[in-house]
């Protein structure tokens, strides 16, 4: 079965579910790369054309960060910022007078905090790394950083690929808990089902109500969790009911 006509089928096709949990589990789970991949585009698009309109890496360099020095490990720096991203949900903090504590990123998922003695960054919440200046001969200033450039955009890319699992890890995970709701809710309709076609009902499902919620959150809307979740509620009820209806007959899968 073509990866289009999945696409069809999982949305508006509930007598075809009975084919859709015979695929292959590789191709399944190749199609939900591709719709969390397509989640994520969209969920960074605002953030890419920001990036963009400011220049990239060295227009964020040029307009963002001030003239400093880094001497006998001590940050100096007579400009003060304190820079809140909403639409990333990211906070920036540099005051070379004072010494930064993890509280410093309360309420943020990403952030970066410089003082005087280290540099701070939070990753989505999960954890807080920290940098110490070291000492040397001589002075580090913002030139130095360009001759950065390379590692910075490694660490970009590097960034994105960790993105992309957490992403796809976190999507599998949330598949588990629709097809453990797809069981519940079979208990009542007591179609036949394998126990790896409930992962893969659950995978299909949630085509729909991603397609939805990528929609709205392009135009600036948000879909409420409760509504996702009663559409999806939706589609393993018809689905599972379409499934028994086809019980008995030979299927055959492209």
């Amino acid at each position: 079965m073509s990866f289009f006509k999945q696409i069809v089928n999982a949305c508006y096709a509930f007598d075809k579910y009975h084919l859709l949990v015979k695929v292959s589990l590789p191709k399944v789970l190749f199609y939900l790369f591709v719709i969390t991949v397509l989640q994520l585009i969209v969920m960074l698009m605002p953030i890419c054309a920001e990036y963009v309109e400011k220049g990239g890496i060295t227009g964020i360099i040029d307009k963002y960060i001030p003239e400093f020095e880094i001497k006998d490990g001590v940050f100096y720096c007579d400009k003060k910022i304190n820079y809140v991203d909403d639409l990333a949900d990211s906070i920036i903090i540099v005051d070379s007078d004072k010494v930064f504590d993890e509280e410093v990123f309360d309420g943020h998922m990403l952030g970066i905090a410089v003082d005087k003695e280290k540099i701070m960054s939070r990753h989505f919440k999960t954890s807080v790394s920290y940098f110490r200046y070291f000492k040397t001969n001589g002075v580090i200033n913002k030139s130095f950083i360009y001759t950065l450039l390379p590692f910075i955009r490694l660490a970009f890319i590097v960034s994105a690929i960790i993105i992309l699992v957490m992403a796809y890890c976190t999507t599998i995970f949330n598949s588990i808990l629709v097809a453990f709701m797809a069981f519940l809710i079979n208990l009542i309709i007591s179609s036949y089902i394998k126990n790896v076609e409930y992962f893969k009902l659950a995978v299909y499902v949630q085509t729909m109500p991603v397609i939805l919620q990528m929609s709205l959150y392009f135009i600036g809307v948000s879909m409420p969790s409760m509504v996702y979740i009663a559409v999806i509620g939706l589609y393993i009820y018809f689905a599972l009911k379409n499934i028994k209806k086809q019980e008995g007959m030979i299927i055959a899968v492209v």
